[in-house]
């Protein structure tokens, strides 16, 4: 979901700017996590801090809609990731395993 941002200056608004992301349940990240996209985003952190797992929904859902086919759900083994299983994705920290995803 894109919500609708005017864009200071022109009076347009660009409906297809990621404002934010949250996720949840996917891999090192068990509870919520939110990052909020500006004009420039740097994601910087130590190895396996979830620079990755913040970014990979996002490309597990670019890949879903531009599948050629019905893929289901998700697409799992695509050009941007691949997973052979959605136990590969989920969080097993805890014992949620709901997975979510939030884009607006």
């Amino acid at each position: 979901m894109a919500r609708a941002r005017k864009h200071a200056g022109n009076g347009r608004r660009d409906s297809h700017r990621i404002e934010y992301v949250t996720v949840s349940g996917f891999k090192s990240i068990a509870t919520p996590q939110t990052v909020h996209f500006r004009g420039l985003t740097v994601l910087a952190g130590a190895n396996s801090s979830g620079k990755s797992s913040i970014m990979q929904p996002l490309l597990l859902m670019k890949q879903t809609i531009e599948a050629p086919y019905d893929p289901g759900v998700f697409r799992l083994d695509g050009p941007n990731v691949k997973f052979t299983s959605a136990s590969e994705f989920w969080s097993h920290k805890g014992s949620d395993f709901a997975s979510e995803f939030t884009v607006e």
